[in-house]
């Protein structure tokens, strides 16, 4: 087990590209060059390559264990998770809590959750509702185990007594945020104020140059892709074929194709005469760089709500395949807030 003698004043832990972006927005230069960053498979590797100071957790060396396994591999994670990293004791936290490893690292301490995205306890209400699992024998024996070794079991998005506080971009109500400071992080705000060096310290994070935002910004028209193919919920060539029926309605030099952060989908062999952004950054980091569109294409993702300007949505909606409305059922087009 190698050390890290290092001390850091904060922590980051997290899965995903939009909770990283969010948490580096919100610190100072100084803050984020004294974090340490806890990172999952979420946050592409040529995202996790630019942090220097950090610790990937793979999702295939966990996922491949059998259940007994799993469990043995948070204890230790837990128990061992202050010795290989003694900042862990003091450091604040600022965390989404509801991956495998991220209770291990959190333990018993007081943290600041991260939302997992824009308006997640309006909009996600009822995927929020599906983590209370029934009380099995099993689940309640387990239950007991880690209440013991780590922060929460099933009580996670912040549902537990050691979240103090959320990171939060809009105001919202619920129950979960009930006694909980909710720190407000306003985006176009938290960037204009930035300093340059921390302008440029994001932007190299995410990997995003001057020639990208050129090509960026001509154009009109934006497909937002979803990962469906990468989750099995339909083949690759009948999602491209969705988006292609779409994208007839276009001119091929007004489109840019922006990948979903776990969409594999080689998009440039399907759609060569259209540009393909295929770098990890989050919508809402583009909106802040002038970037400005006529028009969003996507089949239902969330994201065509992260704009901060007027803009058509064009809705593919899941009727499109019968596999998708088997798999998502209908997702209509709403505006939440």
């Amino acid at each position: 087990m190698t050390l890290v003698n290092k001390y850091y004043n904060r922590v980051y832990i997290g899965y995903t590209t939009y909770s990283l972006y969010l948490y580096l927005l919100f610190s100072s230069l100084e803050e984020i060059k004294e974090t340490f960053f806890f990172v999952g498979e979420g946050i592409h590797e040529s995202i996790r390559n630019q942090l220097h100071n950090k610790y990937y957790f793979s999702d295939g060396e966990y996922e491949k264990k059998r259940p007994l396994s799993r469990i043995i591999h948070r204890v230790r994670l837990r128990l061992n998770s202050r010795r290989k990293w003694p900042f862990l004791k003091t450091a604040q936290i600022f965390a989404q809590d509801h991956f495998y490893y991220s209770r291990g690292l959190i333990g018993r301490r007081k943290y600041t959750l991260i939302e997992d995205a824009p308006n997640i306890f309006t909009c996600h209400r009822d995927r929020l509702n599906r983590l209370n699992f029934s009380k099995t024998a099993t689940v309640f024996l387990k239950s007991l185990l880690y209440q013991i070794l780590e922060n929460s079991f099933n009580r996670e998005f912040g549902d537990n007594g050691f979240c103090n506080a959320v990171l939060i971009t809009n105001m919202e109500s619920d129950s979960i945020l009930t006694g909980k400071q909710l720190i407000q992080v306003h985006d176009v705000q938290c960037w204009n104020q930035a300093i340059e060096t921390k302008q440029t310290e994001i932007l190299s994070v995410f990997n995003i140059s001057s020639s990208d935002l050129i090509q960026l910004k001509k154009r009109k028209v934006i497909l937002l892709t979803q990962n469906f193919a990468t989750l099995g919920y339909v083949s690759e060539q009948e999602l491209v074929g969705i988006y292609a029926e779409r994208l007839k309605k276009y001119s091929q030099d007004d489109i840019v194709i922006k990948n979903h952060p776990l969409d594999k989908v080689q998009y440039q062999k399907y759609f060569p005469e259209v540009y393909v952004f295929d770098k990890v950054v989050p919508m809402q980091l583009m909106n802040l760089l002038n970037i400005r569109y006529d028009t969003v294409v996507t089949i239902c993702s969330s994201a065509v709500f992260s704009f901060p300007y007027d803009i058509h949505i064009d809705w593919i909606g899941t009727e499109s395949n019968p596999k998708l409305f088997a798999a998502l059922g209908k997702q209509e087009l709403k505006v939440h807030f």
